[in-house]
């Protein structure tokens, strides 16, 4: 693995940090779907991101800019609709 692609993976280990339950969830589902290993117990879920085939942490990082993006947008239209409230 080459320093763009660590980069490129230790920056997803912070991306998903931010996630809430729902998005936990569904990375789940695109572990299992993917028949990757992972472990889970009282703390969590666990699974080797230096270890992700190209393709499946592909998949996860484009889920993960999908939720970015999905969050900007949101957070554009409460703006825009607090201002039409204050109005």
């Amino acid at each position: 693995m080459d320093i763009t692609e660590y980069s490129r993976r230790e920056q997803f280990l912070e991306a998903l940090k931010t996630l809430g339950e729902p998005e936990y969830l569904e990375i789940l589902r695109l572990l299992q779907k993917k028949n990757v290993h992972y472990s889970e117990n009282a703390n969590g879920v666990f699974f080797d991101v230096a270890a992700l085939d190209q393709e499946t942490f592909d998949s996860l990082e484009q889920f993960i800019e999908f939720v970015k993006k999905n969050r900007a947008e949101l957070s554009e239209r409460e703006v825009l609709i607090n201002s039409f409230k204050q109005k």
